[in-house]
């Protein structure tokens, strides 16, 4: 029971007493009173262990359960492009035609049946003679701009010509071994890759472009 001290703290709004129009027996909004000292909750009743799991149930994972299956291995790149007369594996044969060139033309010379291995190896063949036939002028036209420029008469719009040859040089390389960095990658990897113009000629060399069985 509240004593007038209590009474008039409460009116008053005194810090420790809940604010007027409190209910009495109640907290202060946002507040809740302590428990008592040693309250530890209501203990459950004897022999409660909790919610027994249903029936047949053994926890997780199942006995035998050895998550989801492996992907299907992949197929060789025979079964996708044939097999090669040679016995060599298509996609191993392409991609080293794209090593040695003079491998892309024994290949394509000897190979009969497997169309993919044929066209990539003249097209790795073709794609290192256009790259020597291409660069070595350029090369050299690079070379003749250095020996120009270190001579003290000469002529400057010659000079700047060779300049300009040199960087397309440079240009030119930097295609090339683009495109054949993505041939090689493709080719063992069991997939065509054809390159500008180059292609063309392969396909045409080799009787039309290959055709996956799948």
């Amino acid at each position: 029971m509240s004593t007038p001290q209590d009474q008039g703290g409460a009116e008053q709004g005194y810090p420790g007493y809940p604010p007027p129009g409190t209910p009495p027996g109640y907290a202060p909004p946002g507040q809740a009173y302590p428990p008592p000292p040693g309250y530890q909750g209501y203990p459950p009743p004897p022999g409660y262990h909790g919610y027994p799991p249903p029936p047949g149930y053994q926890g997780y994972p199942p006995p035998g359960y050895q998550g989801y299956p492996p992907p299907p291995p992949r197929p060789p790149s025979s079964a996708r492009w044939g097999p090669t007369s040679i016995g060599i594996d298509p996609a191993i044969g392409a991609g080293l035609c794209y090593i040695v060139p003079i491998l892309g033309l024994i290949f394509f010379l000897i190979e009969k049946e497997n169309r993919f291995l044929r066209v990539n190896a003249m097209q790795g063949f073709l794609l290192h003679i256009a790259g020597f036939i291409i660069t070595l002028p350029l090369d050299i036209a690079s070379g003749l701009f250095s020996a120009t420029a270190r001579g003290s008469s000469g002529d400057v719009a010659v000079a700047g010509t060779l300049g300009v040859l040199g960087c397309v040089a440079g240009l030119v390389g930097i295609a090339l071994f683009v495109a054949w960095l993505m041939a090689f990658i493709n080719s063992f990897q069991g997939k065509y890759f054809k390159i500008p113009l180059i292609g063309d000629l392969a396909e045409g060399t080799a009787g039309g472009a290959p055709l996956p069985l799948f």
